[in-house]
C-alpha cells in the first residue's frame, strides 16, 4: 500500500517534470535563480520542451543573473525544438536570420518556421502569412491570419481584418471585419489604419512546395551628401510594425550631447519605442535587414529599430543623428568587435502611412525634402567614408498638421553592435 507521500507522487516523467516546471516558477518568483535553473535542467531531462526552451531563451539573453551565450543557447533551443518546441523554433528563425552566426540563411529560418507552423503556433502562422503574402500567395496567407486570429492573436486579427474588409485573399466580408475589429479597438490596437488594397495584393499566386523569404539585393548604399528615396515595404508590412509596436510607445527620448545619456527634451515630441531583440520576430528581423541593406550595411551593425508616431503639432527639430564623443558605447566593446561599434554611419527611415499635411523630412543642407509615402523609405549617410562627422546630414522631421505620421527608424554603426 502506498503511503500518503507516495500518493502525491507524480505518476509519469511528464506529470514530474511540470512539478519541477511549477518549483522553477515559485524560485524565479523569490529570485532563487540558480533554483530554478536546477528545477528546469531536471525538467528538461526528464523530456520536457517547455523546460528546454526556457533554458535556453534565458542563456540566449543572459537572465536571471547568467551571462548571455549564443552559441550555447542555441545550442539548447535546437534541444527544445527537437523535443517539439515551437517557441523554440520561432526563436531559431530569428537567429538564422543573423550575418554573424555560423549556419545561418534564409532557408534555415524557413524550415524552422514551418516546424513552428505545423505545430499551429499562432505567432508563426501569423509570420508565415506575411511571407507568403509577400510571394502572392494571399489566400495561403488569409487562411493563416485566421488560425492565428483564432487561436488569440491580436497583431493576426488587425491584418485579417483589413483583409476582410477589403477582399485581399478572401471573400469581402465588412461586417466580419467590423466584428474583429471593435474587441481590438477597445484593446488599443490601431485597426482603423490603411483602407487601400496595392496592385500587388489583388492577384494569386500559385502554390507551391516550400516557403522561404524574399531576397534582399546586395546594396552599396547612399553616397555621401545623398539621400536615397526606395520603396522597401508593402502596406502590410507597414501595418505589421505599427501593430507590434504599439503596445510598448512612450514619450520620446533623444541623446544628451553633454552626457551621452537618453532624455525627454523639446527637440521631438513624438512617442516612440525601440524593438529589443526580445521584442523582435523572424519577420521583424526580416524587415530590418531590408532597411540595413538599403543603407549599404549589414543588420549586425544596427541599433534596435525604433517606432515613432507624431501626432498634429509634433515633430523632431533640426538634428544629426551621429553620437557625441561623451556617448560610452561609441567605444564600448560589443560581441562582434572589440574596439567598440563607432558611431552611426548611416540611417534608414521608413515611412509606414501617408500623412493628410505636414509630417516632411528636410535637409537643409543637401536641398531634399521627402514626403511621407506608406513603405517608402529614405537612407543617409551621417558620417564620411573615413568615419569623420558630416554636418550636412542635418534633418528636420517637419511638424505634422494634419492627420498622424508613423515612422520605423534604424540607425545603423560602423562596426558590428549585435550579438547575432
Amino acid at each position: 500500500m502506498n503511503s500518503p507521500i507516495d500518493a502525491t507522487e507524480p505518476d509519469t516523467p511528464a506529470e514530474a517534470a511540470q512539478a519541477h516546471i511549477e518549483r522553477a516558477a515559485q524560485a524565479l518568483r523569490e529570485g532563487r535563480h540558480d533554483a530554478a535553473t536546477k528545477a528546469l535542467q531536471t525538467a528538461a531531462a526528464l523530456g520536457n520542451a517547455d523546460a528546454m526552451y526556457r533554458l535556453g531563451h534565458a542563456r540566449l539573453f543572459g537572465l536571471w543573473a547568467c551571462e548571455a551565450q549564443t552559441a550555447e543557447a542555441r545550442q539548447i533551443l535546437q534541444r527544445a525544438a527537437d523535443l517539439g518546441s515551437a517557441a523554440a523554433d520561432l526563436q531559431l528563425a530569428c537567429l538564422a536570420l543573423s550575418d554573424l552566426l555560423p549556419e545561418t540563411g534564409s532557408a534555415i529560418a524557413a524550415r524552422h518556421l514551418q516546424q513552428a507552423c505545423a505545430r499551429q503556433h499562432p505567432l508563426a502562422q501569423r509570420i508565415t502569412a506575411m511571407l507568403l503574402a509577400s510571394q502572392g500567395r494571399h489566400r495561403e496567407a488569409s487562411a493563416l491570419l485566421a488560425a492565428a486570429h483564432a487561436a488569440g492573436d491580436p497583431v493576426a486579427g488587425a491584418l485579417l481584418a483589413r483583409r476582410l474588409h477589403l477582399g485581399i485573399g478572401i471573400e469581402a466580408d465588412p461586417q466580419a471585419a467590423d466584428a474583429i475589429r471593435q474587441p481590438l479597438r477597445a484593446m488599443g490596437v490601431p485597426v482603423y489604419l490603411d483602407e487601400r488594397a496595392e496592385a500587388d495584393e489583388s492577384g494569386e499566386q500559385p502554390t507551391v512546395d516550400g516557403i522561404d523569404f524574399p531576397h534582399i539585393p546586395a546594396n552599396a548604399g547612399p553616397d555621401e551628401a545623398q539621400v536615397i528615396v526606395q520603396r522597401l515595404f508593402r502596406r502590410e508590412d507597414c501595418l505589421y510594425l505599427i501593430l507590434c509596436g504599439t503596445p510598448h510607445l512612450r514619450a520620446s527620448q533623444v541623446v544628451d550631447p553633454a552626457t551621452g545619456t537618453l532624455t525627454r527634451m523639446g527637440l521631438r515630441s513624438s512617442d516612440g519605442m525601440n524593438f529589443d531583440t526580445m521584442l523582435e520576430d523572424a519577420w521583424l528581423r526580416h524587415l530590418q535587414m531590408r532597411m540595413a541593406a538599403a543603407a549599404g550595411l549589414p543588420l549586425s551593425h544596427a541599433e534596435p529599430l525604433v517606432l515613432l508616431h507624431y501626432a498634429p503639432g509634433q515633430e523632431y527639430r533640426p538634428h544629426r543623428d551621429y553620437l557625441p564623443d561623451s556617448d560610452p558605447s561609441l567605444t564600448q566593446a560589443t560581441p562582434g568587435s572589440a574596439i567598440g561599434a563607432g558611431n552611426r554611419a548611416a540611417t534608414t527611415v521608413v515611412y509606414l502611412n501617408e500623412v493628410s499635411e505636414g509630417g516632411e523630412t528636410d535637409f537643409p543642407e543637401l536641398g531634399q525634402r521627402v514626403r511621407p509615402q506608406a513603405g517608402y523609405a529614405a537612407s543617409w549617410r551621417n558620417l564620411h567614408r573615413s568615419g569623420i562627422r558630416d554636418p550636412r546630414s542635418l534633418h528636420t522631421g517637419m511638424p505634422v498638421i494634419t492627420g498622424e505620421k508613423w515612422l520605423s527608424t534604424l540607425w545603423i554603426r560602423e562596426r558590428p553592435l549585435r550579438a547575432w
